[in-house]
């Protein structure tokens, strides 16, 4: 059983092992009962810990053989090459431009990260500062009213 692209399923450890079979057989005991996921793990690391190595073990050699299944499955996956990008970058003739950006931009990072490491301050592109609304004009009435309020404070 295998991904949409192709990558063969991850390993499962032991203790999964454990709770995929403690799952099936909750479910077959009790097969229209919903199950709270949080309250069911609890309780199979609650029995995960009480368990004795002999009883694990069954899990482990689960396990085993899973890893075995894993590690056949990878050195037989291979990998998709590069995507379309890469299939881009194959096309380009005049790759000298591009490869002037790129050293240009490494002598840029090169530059910041000094000033960084220096402790210096590293210039920032700021973005465009919005425009203060202008203050209304208000009126000569107001401020002598402001007037009066500070002088009843005293």
């Amino acid at each position: 059983m295998g991904r949409k692209d192709g990558k063969p399923r991850g390993r499962m450890s032991s203790y999964a092992f454990f709770v995929q079979t403690c799952r099936e057989e909750h479910k077959k005991k009790c097969p229209d009962e919903n199950v709270v996921f949080a309250e069911f793990t609890k309780k199979c690391a609650q029995k995960w810990k009480e368990m004795s190595a002999k009883e694990k073990r069954r899990f482990e050699e689960m396990a085993e053989r899973d890893k075995s299944r894993y590690e056949k499955d990878m050195a037989n996956y291979d990998p998709p090459a590069g995507g379309a990008t890469g299939k881009r970058w194959e096309k380009v003739t005049n790759r000298s431009k591009f490869e002037a950006r790129a050293e240009a931009d490494k002598a840029r990072y090169a530059k910041e990260m000094e000033a960084y490491r220096g402790g210096g301050s590293v210039p920032k592109a700021s973005p465009a500062k919005k425009a203060k609304p202008q203050p209304k004009e208000s009126d000569e009435d107001d401020d002598e009213e402001e007037e009066d309020d500070e002088d009843d404070d005293e």
